[in-house]
């Protein structure tokens, strides 16, 4: 602006601010999204604007979301809704693809209208860790060496993608007392947590959360010694 004279002191603070409000742009959440979407045969493959570089590779299987805006009491309001899951067939440097799975529920979600997904929707990592690679059978003890081998992929992500919450859940088979179970997979959820915030600079308290869902959300029927295994699990969720 003419006339507008800036005083001295001023005149070396302001690039400091520019930089700091270029980093915190930066470090916004930029998580991998669908960019195109190819027919092939009865199915469709799906490129997501991620790779190697953001260690995603094939055989990964990550959480499809779409967000959507919905009514609430203070206005429109954002809403994530998961679609189902992404398949990594093929990775590399700068791009992936993958085969979607959809959730079993979506079909019937008014909600959503377009039930397959479209460019934009979000492809967010969830690592599913068995709980007997993290901890004694009932017990909430961590066994450190194999629980930093996996959580390793949780920083590498957040590095990567600066995401400002991670939903730690705990999960365990149906044997035992419900109630037991609920207090077990809560137990190990905070543990994860703790380590988490404990051991990595990227990860602070403020990002992460941990909920415990017992037995209520198995992978798969509890009728097998596999199956029960199956659904003995730690999951990280990258969330926003």
């Amino acid at each position: 602006m003419p006339g507008l004279t800036i005083p001295s002191a001023l005149r070396h603070i302001l690039p400091v601010l520019v930089l700091l409000s270029t980093t915190v742009a930066q470090a916004a959440f930029n998580p991998p999204v669908i960019v195109r979407v190819v027919p092939s045969g009865t199915e469709r493959i799906y490129f997501i604007d991620r790779g190697l570089g953001a260690n995603i590779k094939v055989g990964d299987v990550l959480n499809v979301f779409r967000e959507i805006q919905s009514p609430g009491p203070q206005g429109p309001r954002t809403e994530r809704i998961q679609l189902g899951t992404m398949a990594i067939t093929a990775s590399e440097p700068g791009v992936s693809t993958g085969r979607f799975i959809p959730d079993a529920g979506i079909r019937g979600n008014p909600m959503i209208r377009m039930k397959n997904p479209v460019k934009n929707d979000l492809v967010l990592p969830k690592l599913k860790i068995d709980s007997s690679v993290l901890f004694e059978p009932g017990a909430a003890t961590l066994q450190a060496d194999a629980v930093r081998e996996e959580l390793d992929k949780v920083a590498q992500f957040v590095r990567s993608f600066s995401p400002s919450k991670l939903i730690v859940e705990g999960h365990t088979d149906s044997d035992g007392d419900e109630g037991a179970n609920q207090a077990l997979s809560l137990e190990r959820a905070e543990m994860i947590r703790g380590f988490l915030i404990s051991n990595y600079a990227e990860i602070t308290a403020t990002m992460v959360t941990a909920e415990g869902f017992g037995e209520r959300r198995p992978l798969v029927n509890n009728n097998s010694p596999e199956n029960r295994a199956l659904n003995r699990r730690i999951e990280i969720v990258v969330w926003e």
